[in-house]
């Protein structure tokens, strides 16, 4: 199960493979995702609710784009 939600976050993206960034969603129902994005940083999986997907193409999402959220309680977890 996963929705689309408008970022409350910027990034570029390069083309080539699919992003999946750790994020949550704002009071007002944004995504906004964990700062530091290293792939060893164990503190966003805890502050994270759920998963931004960003699809293989090169993108660059802007506050209030739609994004794709995939929240942890779709995983069965």
């Amino acid at each position: 199960m996963s929705f689309t939600v408008p970022a409350a976050f910027e990034k570029n993206k390069h083309a080539g493979r699919r992003e999946y960034l750790r994020a949550r969603l704002t009071p007002e129902g944004h995504a906004e995702v964990f700062r530091s994005e290293g792939s060893g940083r164990v503190s966003g999986l805890s502050w994270a609710t759920g998963l931004v997907e960003l699809a293989d193409g090169a993108r660059r999402v802007a506050p209030g784009d739609p994004v794709r959220f995939l929240p942890y309680c779709s995983f069965g977890l």
